[in-house]
């Protein structure tokens, strides 16, 4: 940045967000302070955020209040447009929240400070739409300045074009914000909520791990319980929280200066009863705190009488039945869809293939969670037994890919663990390497050595493939699709003209062959089927898929003996390989069908294993009856 612009000498750059990059400056012609906004260059051509820019300043021009920061003027130069703001000297409101030195007086002082603000704004037709404690300035004095109307629109006004990311900051946004409805002053009085909550309490009403969560909690969940002990936070500012908070905007208060009467009267109330309260409350506290330290000693003591093994609610549980939901594409990026459909079924796979390092854990095949439409941590407990499931959301930000992992208690429906993984779109074999170690973290499963050799087998060499290879994987799902599989085909055949010693996709274009061989009956896919998957072996002979598969080709063409060769090579290479068991199974009773033990055999082999194998069960009862 120059060092003046127009008649203001600038000295620093203080600040800068969505809308804005500010510098401290001073203004030569009135020899005072100011600060300047200006519309960062990479977004200075687009002529809706020029155009909101322009809103922002008419909107906060109109304002004139002690508690709010003046707008002094618009420049316009060289193709910048700034404003002129009062410039406030003093700490964000955050940063003097977690300094935790102001007494339960002062909140009150600047909650009525902040209030006195918001109703300024609100009696000249603006909604701010952004209250958060980092747009809150606050003197050495405990005096306050609402900052940053970078969100305002005047009430009733025509709309900007809007912009390409989320107003406001998610933590802060009112329920009817996250669904796109229009903002108007119930919405900041919400925020004001979530302001007044963190300033006594130090923590904000809805938290998670990312956006996402967070958003689902402000929409579905009942902001986190003040601490009922803490007696700093009087009882009439618990109940305006409360009231503030409520997510039908009908049921909060309807005008700020309605929340201003409940705050003054409560102080004045207040005031003429501290001493009692204190003595009350500070009885109650101590039974409480006796209470509940008995009460501990004996829960503890019972739960180790009852059971050595009992665990608690969002504890991973010693034995892990895992179902790998479909990943949600929460972008507005279409590629995502199939690339989401693929990752979903190779993390599985992934998964999958570590079960013959670890005792007590398996993973339900992706194919039986698709083929039973399951979505839900609820319906794969209900459908399979599963006791955790793994919820994931995929979208693209900018470069890059991000992955968000959520592990769920799929017996109680409750969220466990969160990881994230984000990664260069043009690498997704690394975001699938990095999301397998990320939920065998969240699994406390401890990562050897074998372990990483196994999930990288078959990778590709050139990380461009890798993205054609998710989406053949996703055409592979519909198998009575010809067209789709058609898609897998060309997929498959993109990646291996990227990278041509890609093993995997070699078996993908196997398995593809032999699927459209399966719809039409052309004897030459057979061959072409064989020849893909004997070019992946000569690759990398340790992919259990590839044998797999072969043991499905001459199956399918009756060729049952060699199909076991086949599916035994699967099951040596991967001994938890729960497909090639039933596989095994249905071959051995169509050499004898006259004598279904042999085959029984082999499904007891995998229920040895996987004793909550429901499927098994259900094989098992067919050849009996």
């Amino acid at each position: 940045m120059a060092s003046s612009f127009l008649h203001y000498d600038i000295t620093k750059k203080i600040g800068e967000g969505g809308m804005g990059v500010v510098y401290l400056a001073q203004d030569t012609r009135l020899n005072r302070k100011v600060a300047l906004k200006f519309l960062p260059k990479h977004i200075s051509k687009d002529q809706s955020k020029h155009d909101r820019f322009r809103v922002e300043a008419q909107a906060a021009a109109g304002l004139n209040h002690r508690n709010i920061a003046q707008v002094y003027a618009i420049e316009e130069a060289n193709g910048e447009l700034c404003i002129v703001l009062e410039y406030v000297k003093g700490d964000e409101l955050k940063d003097v929240i977690d300094e935790n030195k102001l007494t339960p007086e002062d909140k009150i002082e600047i909650a009525i400070d902040i209030a006195e603000g918001i109703k300024a704004a609100h009696e000249k037709g603006i909604v701010h739409r952004d209250i958060k404690s980092r747009n809150i300035m606050v003197n050495s004095s405990n005096k306050v300045k609402i900052m940053d109307f970078g969100l305002a629109r005047l009430e009733g006004s025509d709309q900007p074009a809007s912009s390409d990311t989320t107003a406001g900051t998610t933590a802060y946004m009112s329920p009817e914000q996250l669904r796109g409805n229009e903002a108007d002053n119930r919405s900041d009085i919400w925020s004001y909520g979530v302001v007044l909550y963190e300033l006594f309490t130090g923590a904000l009403p809805f938290q998670g791990m990312h956006e996402a969560a967070i958003m689902y909690s402000i929409t579905e969940e009942e902001p986190l319980s003040i601490d009922s002990d803490n007696s700093d936070i009087p009882e009439f500012i618990r109940q305006i929280i409360n009231r503030c908070l409520e997510k039908n905007p009908e049921d909060r208060y309807q005008q700020m200066s309605d929340v201003l009467d409940d705050i003054k009267e409560g102080r004045k109330s207040g005031s003429e009863s501290t001493k009692e309260q204190e003595t009350i409350s500070l009885k109650r506290n101590t039974y409480l705190i006796i209470s509940a330290a008995v009460f501990t000693v004996l829960l503890t003591l019972f739960i180790f009488w009852w059971n050595n093994e009992f665990e608690l609610l969002g504890n991973v549980p010693q034995k892990k039945h895992l179902a790998v939901l479909p990943i949600e594409n929460i972008s507005d990026d279409p590629n995502l869809e199939s690339i989401s459909a693929g990752l979903t079924e190779t993390l599985s796979f992934r998964l999958s293939d570590l079960e013959q390092y670890e005792n007590e854990y398996w993973v339900t095949p992706a194919s039986e969670i698709r083929s039973a439409n399951v979505a839900s941590a609820s319906q794969a407990n209900e459908m399979f037994g599963v006791n955790l499931a793994i919820h994931s959301t995929i979208q693209t930000i900018q470069d890059s890919t991000r992955l968000i992992l959520e592990l769920i208690d799929a017996d109680n429906i409750v969220r466990i663990e969160t990881e994230q993984v984000t990664v260069s779109s043009r690498n997704l074999a690394q975001l699938e390497k990095e999301s397998v170690q990320a939920m065998l973290n969240m699994l406390q499963i401890e990562v050897q050595p074998v372990m990483v050799e196994t999930i990288s087998r078959g990778e590709p060499n050139n990380p461009d493939a890798y993205e054609f290879y998710l989406k053949g994987r996703a055409s592979l799902q519909e198998p009575a699709n010809l067209e789709m599989i058609d898609d897998a085909v060309q997929h498959f055949e993109n990646a291996l003209d990227i990278d041509p010693e890609f093993a995997l996709a070699y078996a993908g274009l196997g398995e593809a062959y032999w699927r459209k061989f399966v719809i039409n009956q052309n004897v030459e896919l057979v061959d072409q089927a064989k020849a893909a998957l004997n070019k992946a072996q000569s690759i990398d002979e340790n992919l259990p898929a590839v044998q797999f598969t072969m043991g499905l080709i001459e199956y399918g063409q009756g060729n049952y003996e060699a199909a076991i060769r086949y599916f035994e090579n699967a099951l040596k290479l991967d001994p938890e390989y729960t497909e090639a068991y039933s596989r095994l199974m249905a071959n051995a009773y169509n050499i004898d069908r006259e004598n279904p033990k042999e085959a029984l055999k082999f499904m007891k082999r995998l229920l040895n294993r996987k004793p909550e194998y429901w499927i098994g069960y259900n094989a098992i009862w067919q050849f009996i009856i």
